[in-house]
């Protein structure tokens, strides 16, 4: 029972402290790291999952536990391509997904929720940056003065740069993957 708690505790909570009996320990925050102030949130409840704003959890959104880690896993696989980019640009860019957009989308893809195709297109979005950067020092500037996020959106096929946003809604339903870098870096070249 003492281990169905925990568990429970870390998919709902993201950080709890356990006491129960000899060597039982912490267990912390989100990623393994401590919990934040309690394992609470600044209003008092669970801690904000990055992404949602407004100190909401994806439990309190209806997401399923499974889902949940479908989102940490697809998350971390972005960051790492965002590393990428930052490395590539000189500027620090981040990137997300816009989790309400792709519900009901993740159930595919074995441990990632989505199929490989469309975690490359979502992907893309970040690459598609890379590849800006990669064209020379002006490209770079246009990126550091107008990019910091990327944003991917499940929907009609758009592109926008909004407040150094840039929003890249695919669905895979339809086109090639290059259809999706080209077009993506295309825009982004006359954009910045």
């Amino acid at each position: 029972m003492r281990t169905r708690s925990i568990l429970l505790c870390s998919f709902f909570f993201f950080g709890c402290a356990f006491t129960a009996g000899a060597g039982a320990g912490t267990h912390g925050g989100a990623r393994g790291g401590p919990p934040a102030a309690g394992g609470e949130g600044a209003g008092g409840g669970p801690a904000a999952e990055p992404g949602l704003g407004g100190g909401r959890s994806l439990a309190d959104d209806g997401w399923s536990a499974q889902e949940r880690e479908f989102w940490k896993m697809l998350q971390e696989e972005m960051d790492g391509v965002a590393a990428k980019a930052t490395q590539a640009c000189g500027s620090t860019i981040t990137a997300g997904y816009k989790k309400e957009s792709f519900r009901g989308r993740l159930t595919a893809g074995g441990n990632y929720g989505l199929d490989s195709y469309a975690r490359s297109v979502a992907n893309g979005a970040v690459h598609a940056v890379i590849e800006v950067c990669g064209h020379g020092e002006a490209f770079r500037q246009g990126v550091a003065a107008k990019l910091h996020h990327v944003e991917v959106d499940w929907g009609q096929v758009r592109y926008a740069l909004d407040a150094g946003v840039f929003h890249a809604t695919i669905n895979t339903d339809d086109e090639q993957y290059s259809f999706y870098l080209n077009g993506m870096k295309d825009f982004l070249s006359k954009t910045l």
